[in-house]
C-alpha cells in the first residue's frame, strides 16, 4: 500500500507554521520532501508520518 503524499499547504497546517519556516526546516534536513515535481518552483511533497512526528503534543492541564 502507498502512502498518500501531502502538500507544503497542509504540512504548514498540520504543523501551524508559516511557508518560510518549512522552507528553513528543508534546507536544515528537519523535515525533507519525499517528492520534489521538476522545475525549480515543482510542488514538494512530504510524508504526513514524517509531519506527524514533528506535532507537539498537547500540554494537558
Amino acid at each position: 500500500m502507498e502512502t498518500e503524499l501531502i502538500g507544503a499547504a497542509e504540512v504548514c497546517e498540520r504543523l501551524r507554521i508559516s511557508r518560510s519556516t518549512l522552507q528553513r526546516w528543508a534546507v536544515s534536513g528537519r523535515l525533507e520532501p519525499i517528492h520534489k515535481a521538476p522545475g525549480t518552483t515543482g510542488p514538494r511533497l512530504y510524508d504526513p508520518a514524517d509531519v506527524d512526528a514533528l506535532v507537539k503534543p498537547a500540554v494537558s492541564a
